[in-house]
């Protein structure tokens, strides 16, 4: 269930510590922009020279702080908060051919909530000025698994139906329009499961993949530093896309190599990628920490 809009920082949601058990999402990191699209000569994109990973944002109570490369830190025992930038994305989300800024922020106030939510910008008077934001989300209640823009439209996966607030079972994905101040839902919300990969995987025996009835889209987490293989079932001549999104690895974004009827057809080391399928017998294999959206189409 959606929650509704929150102050955004502010003490109302104080007091959330820092431990997030097996999905932390503190120190994510995700492509800071997505593919630029091709855009009409008449849209104005000069919103994209702002720097908002050196920003200055409403803190709420009167109170604004400013990033810097992307994060804020206040280390005060009776008054902690995080800030990250998580991502930014562009488009014209108004139909006005000016484009605005989606930016995916995190927050933490000292506890176990990891608060995400997406403040969309436009430029007033040559200025930076938030237009809307969308609902606050914490983690497998609401929290966000990726921001982007496609066709004039602010997406959002986010997570729901987990067991306890550390693991998800599902994300869900919202399409939003921007009228005046408000982000007005514009689709409907299709679901894909989301699978997590423990040390059991990594025994010799591949895990196989098996969507949401209805589904031919999932995403997965590896947490183990050795290789995880999956296998799932495709039809020949179909397409399976492969989306790293987030990763806890300090060595970047998950590595996945997708192989068919055991010939490797393809690898990424963070880059999203398409395959075409000639047989449909999937496996693949992961490396590194992190989420990684898999659809068949």
């Amino acid at each position: 269930m959606r929650r509704k809009n929150q102050t955004v920082f502010g003490r109302s949601i104080a007091g959330c510590a820092l431990a997030l058990g097996a999905v932390s999402l503190i120190g994510v990191k995700v492509p800071v922009s997505a593919a630029v699209p091709v855009l009409a000569a008449d849209v104005n994109t000069a919103i994209r020279s702002v720097d908002f990973r050196n920003f200055s944002y409403d803190a709420g109570e009167g109170e604004v702080i400013t990033t810097k490369n992307g994060e804020y830190f206040r280390e005060d025992p009776d008054d902690k908060l995080y800030l990250q930038v998580v991502g930014v994305d562009y488009g014209d989300l108004d139909g006005n051919k000016t484009e605005e800024a989606a930016v995916w922020l995190l927050l933490n106030t000292g506890g176990t909530g990891q608060f995400t939510y997406t403040e969309v910008f436009q430029l007033v008077g040559g200025k930076p000025k938030r237009a809307a934001l969308t609902a606050i989300g914490d983690r497998a209640d609401d929290g966000i698994h990726d921001v982007f823009v496609d066709a004039g439209q602010l997406v959002e996966d986010r997570y729901s139906n987990g067991q306890g607030a550390c693991c998800p079972n599902e994300i869900s994905r919202f399409r939003y329009r921007l009228t005046g101040s408000k982000l007005v839902s514009t689709g409907s919300k299709p679901k894909r499961s989301v699978v997590f990969l423990g040390a059991e995987a990594t025994n010799g025996t591949a895990v196989s993949l098996k969507f949401l009835k209805g589904t031919s889209a999932s995403t997965l987490y590896t947490d183990n530093t050795q290789p995880v293989d999956v296998t799932l079932s495709a039809r020949a001549g179909q397409t399976i896309v492969i989306k790293p999104v987030q990763t806890r690895d300090t060595s970047g974004l998950p590595g996945v190599s997708v192989f068919d009827n055991g010939k490797r057809v393809v690898s990424t080391t963070g880059k999203a990628i398409t395959a075409k399928l000639a047989t449909g017998k999937v496996r693949l294999t992961f490396t590194g920490e992190g989420f990684v959206d898999i659809a068949i189409r």
